[in-house]
C-alpha cells in the first residue's frame, strides 16, 4: 500500500510538473506571437506610409490570422482603412477591437467618427456617449455628440452637451462654434453670439465664426452698426484668408509676378464679397 501511494504521488509530481512546463511554453509563445504581431503593425504602418497599401494590408490580416485579438494590429488595419476610403471594412475592424477592449475610449470615438463619415448619426451617437463616459476630461466628445445631436433635429439636447464640451475645453474654438450653433438652431440669438464671439477671440482668422456672429447678431437684433462691424470684419477675414491662399499658389505654381497677380484676384474677389455682405446687413437691418 504505501509503494502505491508512493507511486502515485510520483506520478501526480510528474503530471504538475508537465502541466506546469506546458504552461510556461504555451505562455513564451503567445508572448512571442505578441512581439510578432506588434512588429508586423509597425512594419505595415511603414508600407502604408511608402505608398505600398496592399502590402501592408495583408501583412496585418496575416497577422490576424496568426493572433485574432491582437488590439494594435486591428487598430492599425483600422485606421489604414479609414485613410483607404474603405469606410465599412474600417468600421468592422473598430467594431471587433471594441470587442476586445470594451473600455477603450479612443477606440469608440474613433468608430463614431467612422460611422458618422458613412452618414449614419444615429449608429455614431451611443459610440461617442460611450467615448465620453470612458474619456470624462475630454470635453471633445460632448462637441461631437453635440453635432450629431443638432443633425438629427435636436438642438436643444445638442446646447446642453456642447455647454459640456466648453467646460471641459474652454480653449478650443470648435467647443465655442458648436454651442454657438446649437443656441442659434435653437432660438437663442443672443446666446449664440456668446459662443461665435468666443471661437473668434481664440481664433480671430476663423472666418466661419465671424459670419455666423454677424448673422446671430443680426438675428438677435443688436444695432445695425455694431452688426456693420462684424460683417467688415469677417469680409477682412475674408480679404486675409484668400489673399494669403492665393499668394502661396501663386509663387509654388508661377513665381513672383504671378503671385502679385493672384493676390491681386483675391483682393477682388473678397472686396465683392464685403460688398455683398454689407448689402445684406443694411437688408436685414431695414426688415
Amino acid at each position: 500500500m504505501r509503494r502505491r501511494a508512493l507511486h502515485y504521488c510520483l506520478m501526480a509530481c510528474v503530471l504538475a510538473a508537465s502541466a506546469i512546463s506546458a504552461a510556461v511554453v504555451i505562455d513564451r509563445y503567445r508572448q512571442r506571437v505578441m512581439v510578432v504581431c506588434n512588429r508586423t503593425a509597425a512594419g505595415a504602418q511603414t508600407l502604408f506610409n511608402a505608398g505600398r497599401e496592399e502590402e501592408a494590408r495583408a501583412a496585418l490580416e496575416e497577422a490576424l490570422e496568426l493572433a485574432p485579438d491582437n488590439l494594435m494590429v486591428r487598430r492599425e488595419l483600422a485606421m489604414q482603412l479609414t485613410a483607404s476610403g474603405h469606410l465599412e471594412e474600417a468600421a468592422r475592424e473598430l467594431r471587433a477591437a471594441m470587442e476586445i477592449a470594451p473600455r477603450d475610449g479612443e477606440g469608440a470615438r474613433k468608430l463614431a467618427a467612422v460611422l458618422a463619415q458613412l452618414g449614419d448619426g444615429e449608429g455614431a451617437i451611443p459610440w461617442v456617449r460611450r467615448a465620453a463616459e470612458l474619456e470624462p476630461t475630454n470635453g471633445m466628445n460632448q462637441v461631437r455628440l453635440a453635432g450629431l445631436l443638432l443633425a438629427r433635429g435636436e438642438p436643444l439636447a445638442a446646447a446642453v452637451e456642447a455647454e459640456r464640451g466648453v467646460e471641459l475645453a474652454r480653449g478650443v474654438p470648435a467647443a465655442h462654434l458648436a454651442l454657438g450653433l446649437a443656441r442659434l438652431a435653437a432660438g437663442d440669438a443672443s446666446g449664440a453670439c456668446a459662443g461665435f464671439e468666443a471661437a473668434v477671440r481664440l481664433r480671430p482668422c476663423h472666418l466661419a465664426a465671424r459670419v455666423l456672429h454677424a448673422t446671430a447678431a443680426q438675428r438677435a437684433g443688436l444695432p445695425p452698426a455694431e452688426v456693420e462691424g462684424l460683417w467688415r470684419g469677417a469680409a477682412g477675414t475674408l480679404f486675409r484668408e484668400a489673399a494669403r491662399v492665393s499668394l502661396g499658389a501663386g509663387l509654388v505654381a508661377c513665381g513672383s509676378a504671378s503671385a502679385a497677380r493672384a493676390a491681386m484676384e483675391a483682393r477682388i474677389i473678397a472686396g465683392r464679397a464685403a460688398g455683398a455682405a454689407s448689402r445684406a446687413s443694411r437688408r436685414d437691418g431695414a426688415r
